[in-house]
Parts: C-alpha cells; structure tokens; sequence
C-alpha cells in the first residue's frame, strides 16, 4: 500500500514540528516521485528513557542500622505517530512502556542491542501504526516483489549521532558497524557480521526466490540510487521493470532487470 522513504534519504531539522515538510528535507523527495504533498505521511518514533531509584535500610530493634540495598529500575516509553503534514494532523498515535530488570540474564541480542526489549517495543508500535494507517492508503496494485532476503551493509549507514558523523578511532568504528549488522540482521553470526564490514554499500543476498538473484549476490544501485531495503520496495510502484547494478558472488558485475 505505501512507498517508504527512510531516513537517510532526508535530513530532519525541527523533529517535534508537526508541518514535516517545513521540517525536514523529505517534500522534494516526495513530489519528485510524480506525488503530491498531501500525499504524503510521516512516521514518527520517539522514546524516553526514564531510570528511578530506591534505597532501602534494615535496622535492628535498637534502630543501629544492619545494612541498606539499593534498585534501579529503567522504564523505556514509547511513542509511534503517523503525522499528515499537509494538514498538521496526527492521524495515529501509538503509546506503550517496557521495564528493563537490572538482574535479568543477558540474551544473544545484548550483545549488539543495548535493550533488546525496547527495540522489540519499537518494532511492534511500528507495525500496528502502518497497519492502521492503511485506512488512508490509496488503493493500488504494485507489482508482486519475489520471495527476496537481503542483509543491508553497514557502510550503507554511517554511524552518526543526532545528524553528525560519529568521529571514534578504527577499533571502536569496526566493532560500532559490526554491531549495527547484527541489530539490522540479528540472524547473522559475529563472523558472517565482521565479513559484511569489508563490503561496499549495497544489500547482500541471503536468500533469493527470483532467478536473476542469487545468494551471495550484492545489490549495489536501483536505477543509479543507493540500493537500500526502501529503494528496492518503491521499485514495486514504477509500473515498469527497474534496472539494479549487481556484484555477484564471483565477483563479475552487471545490470540485470528487476523484478
């Protein structure tokens, strides 16, 4: 039902800004698909973390103190909005809240994900809020994408931290990008992670249900763009083929039609 546009194809400058277009680089990007600004909406998420503290003492019956404990808990609230800038409404509002237990066994995920359970969260409030934005979708028929999964590589998105590069010094960089493969494909072993950190911003091939794509095959462009998860989905609505720049496993390279 919806093209996406991600955020590294825009810039945000007033997040808070209901009227998204006066605040943000996306309208540009929009009409220059043939859309018009009323067209158009915006997913916005935000999260709030939030730490309380208790402390609390033990005293014998002549009140000489026997020790205290302290607890810490961090609560994670978030919010998932679907903006209509063109009339400044929020069309949806999505609210929900996770406690983080400070003595929970760690799962794999921490390895890569300060608080697994947040990003779940997240995920979950994502879905539902497209789900329900689908009330306003157009209707229309994309073509039909092929069974197709992909893992996006980590120089694709540089790590950066409220809209600045994140200068650090190349250990911290590497182990920075590994991490982010593994919170983008948490399916990936720490190898088959540090083995995407030497490949060129693209999409790598995990599995493939169209004969033109095959595994280990390394997306590079869609149509001269930056081949990013999004850009390859809106390839669905040209309502022709597409043309995408491939890097196979032997290393040869080519154009090939899509999809």
């Amino acid at each position: 039902a919806f093209a996406f546009y991600g955020p590294t194809e825009f810039r945000v400058s007033r997040w808070e800004d209901d009227a998204a277009w006066v605040a943000s680089g996306a309208l540009p990007i929009l009409t220059s698909s043939g859309s018009r600004p009323d067209q158009g909406l915006v997913l916005r998420p935000k999260i709030e973390k939030r730490i309380t503290g208790s402390l609390q003492s033990a005293n014998d019956t002549r009140g000489i103190n026997k020790g205290s404990s302290s607890n810490e808990i961090t609560t994670w609230i978030g919010t998932v909005d679907v903006l209509h800038p063109a009339t400044r409404t929020v069309l949806v509002e999505l609210q929900s809240s996770v406690e983080i237990d400070a003595y929970a066994n760690p799962t794999a995920e921490s390895d890569f994900d300060e608080a697994p359970s947040m990003t779940h969260m997240m995920e979950r409030l994502t879905r539902e809020a497209i789900k329900l934005s689908r009330r306003f979708a157009l209707v229309r028929t994309p073509a039909e994408a092929p069974a197709l999964v992909t893992a996006t590589t980590p120089k694709s998105l540089p790590v950066s931290i409220e809209g600045e590069t994140l200068k650090v010094d190349a250990l911290q960089a590497e182990l920075m990008m590994q991490n982010r493969t593994r919170y983008l494909t948490p399916s990936m072993s720490d190898l088959e992670a540090s083995k995407m950190l030497a490949l060129p911003p693209g999409m790598l091939v995990l599995t493939s249900g169209n004969p033109k794509l095959k595994t280990g095959d390394l997306i590079l462009t869609v149509e001269g763009d930056p081949a990013l998860p999004q850009v390859l989905h809106r390839a669905r609505f040209a309502g022709h083929p597409v043309q995408v720049h491939v890097r196979h496993a032997d290393n040869t390279e080519g154009d090939l039609v899509f999809p």
